[in-house]
């Protein structure tokens, strides 16, 4: 049997006894349309610092809303132990 190259494949994080779960791959997909967004809009914000268009507290205040996004984005799980 030849082996099919496909998402499925790429994405093997879900796979239980050898079957693909694709909801697990829509759950990976939406995290990293949701970083890239988390990572334009600290870019954003750091140009406008750059720039000074943007106060530092600002600044501050904003970099650490998008980085502990971008966090919990890539390490979901670490919620629960922040709530433990």
């Amino acid at each position: 049997m030849q082996k099919k190259t496909s998402l499925a494949r790429i994405f093997m994080f879900g796979k239980s006894n050898g079957k693909f779960h694709l909801k697990e791959a829509k759950m990976i997909l939406i995290q990293i349309l949701l970083v890239a967004f988390a990572l334009f809009a600290f870019s954003r914000v750091f140009l406008r610092f750059k720039d000074k268009r943007l106060a530092r507290n600002e600044f501050i205040f904003w970099a650490i809303i998008w980085v502990g996004a971008i966090i919990i984005l890539i390490l979901p799980n670490s919620l629960s132990h922040l709530s433990n």
